[in-house]
């Protein structure tokens, strides 16, 4: 009987990784470098393993999938005979890590901080998190840095009941995004301004 053996990869094993993908659709993945083939069964151009004679054959594959560069995707792959599924492996993707922070100028048992008057722009440091999931804000600073490329929300809240004109602005890269201002007391009837904004950041923003 004719012997009958094969093993193959995406990619030569010399040069590392090969990413697949993504697909809208199935598509047969072609195991290019065969680098065991006995009986030639195995066409490395098409990725179709031909059985050359009736018997039991045994096949296994191996899916990997690493968090970058593409980890917002999940990943599948099927043994497929004569156009019908056999078996699968799927791999999901990997979980995004989250981000979420509560910040006040003050430990919230202090009451009231009062911040300035300042003659130029200063960093506001709101130094009591207290929520700061995956520790992308910086109490030191004041300043968030986002870990991945995502939309991110973003709200403030500004009070001033003393005789002076204020103003809060949140900025991006050092760029203005939005801000909020009240007058002093006198000019109008409000102590408190607001404002929020959704921002796409890439990685390190």
């Amino acid at each position: 009987q004719p012997k009958v053996a094969f093993s193959a990869t995406l990619s030569n094993l010399q040069s590392g990784y090969k990413f697949i993908g993504p697909f809208q659709e199935a598509v047969t993945l072609v195991y290019e470098n065969a680098f065991t083939n006995v009986g030639s069964a195995y066409n490395s151009q098409t990725g179709i393993f031909t059985a050359p004679l009736r018997g039991v054959y045994y096949f296994t594959f191996t899916l990997f999938h690493p968090v970058s560069p593409a980890p917002q995707f999940s990943t599948a792959a099927s043994l497929v005979k004569n156009g019908t599924l056999v078996v699968a492996a799927t791999d999901n993707a990997p979980e995004q890590p989250k981000v979420a922070f509560s910040a006040s100028l003050s430990d919230l048992n202090i009451s009231s901080k009062n911040i300035g008057p300042y003659l130029e722009q200063v960093t506001l440091v709101y130094q009591h998190a207290f929520t700061n999931i995956g520790s992308a804000y910086d109490p030191n600073t004041g300043i968030f840095t986002a870990p991945v490329r995502g939309v991110y929300y973003f709200s403030f809240v500004a009070f001033n009941p003393y005789d002076h004109s204020t103003g809060l602005s949140l900025m991006k890269n050092g760029q203005h995004v939005v801000s909020v201002s009240d007058n002093a007391p006198g000019v109008d009837t409000e102590d408190t301004a607001s404002n929020a904004a959704s921002l796409l950041l890439e990685k390190g923003d």
